[in-house]
């Protein structure tokens, strides 16, 4: 079985390089070790992300994400796969 779950956020670091980059590094190293996958988007005021994988590890890594204070107002959407 496969989840997919899409998110927007606002963003609280800007477009800071140096900050999206450790998003990129973190995010790319914690998915490996959960088999998740995804794409992330910003513009410097916002994030979107798709997330696919295991349905509890798309639920580990979105629980991750909640907690990172890089972002806000965090809106989801589950979707079928």
């Amino acid at each position: 079985m496969l989840r997919r779950l899409i998110y927007i956020s606002r963003s609280i670091i800007g477009a800071d390089p140096k900050e999206i980059e450790a998003i990129l590094s973190s995010s790319i190293r914690c998915n490996a070790q959960l088999e998740v996958t995804g794409m992330l988007w910003a513009n410097g005021e916002n994030f979107a992300q798709v997330i696919e994988g295991d349905p509890d590890n798309v639920g580990r890594t979105m629980g991750r994400i909640r907690a990172d204070r890089r972002h806000t107002d965090i809106d989801t959407k589950s979707l079928g796969a």
